[in-house]
């Protein structure tokens, strides 16, 4: 196991433990600030980890195995019910070439797990997902010397980092409600839509009435809107109740929605390791934050440039897999837009308002990253290649603004 597998296996590691001893466990910057900060302290825990987790860990360990045959059943299961659902005629070959495929991709990223506490699920998403990027990234010509590893937490945080050993080996680290949380932000998005094919998100700009009363005539958008901002403003979106959409053109619309934001993610961490924002005693670099301490410009910059770089390697991604290019940017627009809602909720929540203009120090608030997103778009693509992606993130704005203003007494305090 090389150095950067071994660091993410500790970390994941010592999370775990602290969660299953502690019933809750540190956030990662947090602990990665008492390893600089308190080395001594930190080593004391770090001990406790490394003489203990094998035996405390033993039904974690137990219960992982389970959760990784449960994910290769449910892939199996969903090729089995799509079979059900065609004409058998002729599509015996197919089937099996399907069944085929699927269980030597899951055998084979079986093997690929970084660590012993690395769960299937989120790493299937995020592994694909970088390896979209660093294949967008030599295509636009940007050298990466290094692949990141990549892995995923369950630390009830919406969050993604990266930061760089003092060897020069990168790491990205994910919170797997990162990816509930951009998930279900879609799902809710594209049920207020009053669309029943692709071609009619052309005509969204002209239908704004129209999507506020299909609103109000399904009172469960607004119940699955508060229920999502509730969860995700307590940290694990995971939590709020789960529902399906029906696999029709707004399932489609959902996927792109989805892909869009979780390679600007992807993207946005990896424009960190280009920059060389992360090289110095393992800083964790936040994709998005509600932060408090002192304005500091330097690290505004900083996330501007990852924002362009992760902007403009998402939508290489999603054009090299044929995504129309006014698609391909919504999905950015939505995340940050969503997340300021759930800023709002949080504070008002606690404190009683819903003013956040003051809490972005650390970091640009999400309006002026989406502003600076847009004119870097513009230095990417033509407008005239990408028309309705100047007028559509009003809609989404004005879409989660209605289902705000209707949602927000639930979160007064």
């Amino acid at each position: 196991m090389n150095n950067a597998k071994q660091f993410l296996e500790d970390l994941q590691g010592l999370l775990v433990y602290l969660k299953h001893k502690n019933g809750t466990a540190p956030s990662l910057e947090q602990l990665l600030d008492k390893q600089i900060k308190e080395p001594e302290l930190f080593k004391t825990i770090f001990d406790e980890y490394s003489k203990n987790h094998n035996d405390e860990l033993k039904h974690f360990f137990e219960g992982r195995q389970k959760r990784i045959q449960d994910v290769i059943k449910s892939s199996l299961f969903e090729i089995y019910h799509q079979y059900e659902t065609i004409d058998k005629n002729g599509a015996e070959e197919e089937f099996e070439e399907a069944l085929k495929n699927t269980a030597e991709y899951y055998e084979d990223l079986v093997l690929k797990l970084p660590t012993k506490y690395q769960e299937l699920a989120s790493f299937s998403t995020t592994s694909h997902l970088l390896n979209e990027i660093m294949e967008a990234a030599s295509i636009a010509g940007y050298k990466i010397p290094i692949q990141p590893i990549i892995g995923t937490i369950s630390n009830n945080s919406i969050n993604a980092g990266a930061f760089t050993l003092e060897n020069g080996e990168p790491i990205i680290i994910v919170d797997e409600d990162f990816l509930s949380f951009i998930h279900l932000f879609s799902k809710i998005f594209v049920q207020c839509l009053p669309m029943s094919n692709a071609e009619e998100i052309d005509t969204l700009i002209t239908r704004k009435d129209e999507i506020i009363q299909t609103i109000k005539n399904n009172p469960e958008i607004t119940n699955h809107f508060k229920d999502f901002i509730k969860a995700s403003i307590e940290g694990s979106p995971r939590k709020a109740k789960p529902y399906l959409l029906p696999k029709d053109t707004k399932y489609i619309f959902c996927t792109y929605l989805m892909v869009s934001a979780e390679l600007f993610m992807i993207g946005h961490e990896v424009g960190q390791i280009l920059k060389h924002h992360n090289n110095s005693k393992l800083k964790f670099w936040y994709f998005s934050k509600e932060c408090t301490s002192t304005y500091d410009e330097e690290r505004h910059e900083r996330e501007f440039e990852a924002d362009k770089i992760g902007v403009h390697l998402a939508m290489q991604a999603m054009a090299k897999n044929g995504f129309q290019a006014d698609f391909c940017y919504l999905g950015i627009e939505c995340f940050f837009i969503v997340n300021d809602i759930a800023l709002k909720a949080k504070k008002l929540t606690e404190k009683g308002h819903e003013e956040i203009a003051n809490d972005f120090k650390t970091h640009p608030s999400n309006q002026l990253r989406r502003e600076k997103i847009r004119t870097e778009l513009r230095e990417i693509i033509p407008p005239e290649d990408f028309p309705n992606a100047i007028y559509l993130p009003d809609i989404i704005d004005e879409i989660m603004g209605y289902l705000w203003e209707s949602s927000k007494d639930a979160f007064i305090k």
